[in-house]
């Protein structure tokens, strides 16, 4: 049996005819047309947008798990998850998907954005999709061989290249008109990919955002907000451990008074989902070996500035040069040597005028070569310039 894309695009097709948005202008511009989307079998059924089953036959096995959410099992052929305006199911759908498939992965799931997707801060629908990914892989609904495709986006995703960039780490890929799954032959799926990932960019560029939008789909995350560090260096090392889980709250800093950066971290905490871990320090040579989590290191240029302060930098305090080169080259060992996935965040310090003071000098010629020297180790970097993406090339 062969399942076949016939359409990939949300309820009112895109682009919108009389939208003047950019994302709806530049898809006129360039030819594209996206019929709503629609799931076509040799079999003689079909699935609309909606979910809904038209053109059945007696043989076809559909259950509804949610509002636009279908489960369709196919006798050893297997079974499809087709929602592609589902958005991000309640959990009484994912624990419906988790009972229908009974402990068996579904061969496909076709998964989009809720038809009306409600974001904040620019984020894209995609990175619902992705969420969506991380809880159906968490529970068993979605294992090895699933192919996971995403469809049904509008003008609300305003960035295609972003998306394309995550995919790969999604383990996820863009369906198509034309896409065909054959049921019959196991076909290979995407595995999400783990490496490392340099994401540069300026202040308020929107890098961090996109750093977080990589790691979406992964089911265990810990995010290193490497700021101050903590009271207790006993209790650091103990949080940073391999058994630490999902969740762990960060811990008291060595600057309780540092509202500012408290509410960073807040900030950066709360638009991340609830299964994500949060660690504070700038120990970060033991979680990046130690920890089998996917993880965000945020931010390169908060580290070395701890460090060099730890160093005593600033004060030239003798032996700082040859104390910063020791952290720095472990920090690059258990950087080329993590076997599991890891996105980090740095500034890009170069393009700005020449700091007016000898400390800041320092910071940035140190944090230039840092970059290029991890950068050097990373299978992709990229750079965000007004939340638009530039992909570098080695």
């Amino acid at each position: 049996m062969r399942l076949t894309l016939t359409g990939i695009g949300p309820a009112a097709g895109f682009p919108l005819p009389d939208c003047p948005c950019a994302t709806c202008s530049r898809a006129r511009r360039d030819g594209v047309v996206s019929r709503p989307a629609q799931l076509e079998s040799s079999d003689g059924w079909a699935l609309g947008v909606d979910g809904e089953v038209e053109l059945s036959n007696d043989r076809l096995d559909s259950v509804a798990a949610g509002e636009g959410v279908r489960v369709v099992r196919l006798p050893e052929l297997g079974t499809i998850v087709w929602a592609p305006q589902g958005g991000e199911p309640e959990e009484a759908v994912v624990g419906s998907l988790v009972e229908l498939l009974a402990g068996e992965p579904a061969r496909a799931v076709y998964l989009g954005p809720a038809a009306e997707p409600a974001t904040e801060d620019g984020e894209m629908p995609s990175v619902g999709c992705a969420r969506t990914l991380a809880r159906l892989r968490a529970k068993g609904v979605i294992g090895p061989q699933t192919r996971s495709i995403l469809l049904g986006f509008g003008h609300e995703e305003s960035h295609p290249g972003r998306l394309a960039a995550c995919l790969p780490v999604w383990g996820a890929e863009l369906g198509r008109s034309g896409l065909v799954l054959d049921l019959s032959e196991s076909e290979p799926a995407v595995p999400p990919l783990g490496g490392r990932v340099l994401v540069l960019g300026g202040s308020g560029s929107g890098k961090s955002a996109f750093a977080e939008q990589m790691l979406s789909a992964a089911p265990e995350v810990v995010y290193i907000a490497t700021g101050p560090k903590p009271l207790d260096e006993t209790d650091a090392a103990d949080s940073s451990a391999p058994d630490s889980q999902p969740g762990d709250e960060p811990l008291p800093t060595e600057h309780p008074e540092d509202d500012e950066w408290a509410a960073r971290v807040e900030k950066h905490k709360n638009r991340r989902p609830d299964w994500w871990g949060t660690l504070e320090t700038i120990e970060v040579a033991g979680p990046l070996a130690d920890d089998r989590r996917a993880v965000l290191l945020d931010s390169v240029g908060t580290w070395l500035s701890g460090v060099l302060d730890a160093c005593g930098a600033w004060e030239e305090r003798e032996g700082w040069r040859e104390a910063l080169d020791a952290q720095i080259e472990e920090l690059l060992r258990v950087w080329r040597e993590r076997p599991f996935p890891l996105v980090a965040v740095s500034d890009e310090v170069g393009w700005s005028i020449v700091p007016a003071t000898e400390s800041g000098r320092l910071f940035r010629d140190q944090l230039g070569r840092l970059n290029a020297k991890l950068a050097d180790a990373s299978e992709d970097v990229f750079v965000v310039v007004a939340g638009r993406l530039v992909r570098t090339e080695p």
